[in-house]
């Protein structure tokens, strides 16, 4: 039940709200030391959602993952983050 967990209400002041709602929702302490961790306690194929540079790619493909997902979280909401179009070519030639 997430009822009461993310504000839901859109405020035109102060923009969508979505980098509010990722630096609550989303861990910044994660690392790639936490693949591994992952990798000891399951059989399940791991899959990594967020690569958006050829040296994440890199990173992903050496910690073991069965899969990325090149994505900037953002729906074309992060005005900052580059769209995934924009760097699928330089990934896959990773």
């Amino acid at each position: 039940n997430f009822e009461g967990l993310f504000e839901t209400q859109v405020r035109p002041s102060e923009g969508s709200g979505i980098e509010a709602f990722a630096s609550r929702a989303f861990d910044a302490s994660l690392n790639w030391k936490d693949i591994e961790w992952l990798r000891s306690i399951t059989k399940l194929p791991i899959l990594i959602k967020g690569i958006l540079t050829r040296e994440d790619a890199i990173k992903a493909v050496e910690a073991g993952v069965e899969g990325i997902v090149v994505s900037n979280h953002g729906a074309r909401q992060l005005d900052y983050s580059p769209a995934t179009i924009t760097v699928l070519v330089e990934i896959v030639h990773a």
